[in-house]
């Protein structure tokens, strides 16, 4: 199964979540996930690199979220 069609099922789920996910994209549909997970109003925030991506998690977690 392509990891594009398992995000969109995952999305449906991901309505439950509490709290802000942070999620790193790679592969040949990282701008088409982006915008997924952005018409999804879910509190999902994606990053570069996992460095970026504990910068966002330490942002969000003093933020409160």
């Amino acid at each position: 199964m392509r990891r594009d069609c398992r995000r969109r099922g995952r999305r449906r789920e991901g309505s439950r979540l509490e709290g802000a996910l942070v999620v790193r994209l790679e592969g040949t549909n990282v701008e088409q996930g982006k915008k997924i997970i952005a018409e999804s109003k879910l509190n999902v925030t994606s990053a570069i690199d996992l460095d970026d991506a504990a910068q966002k998690i330490v942002a969000a977690v003093n933020r409160g979220a």
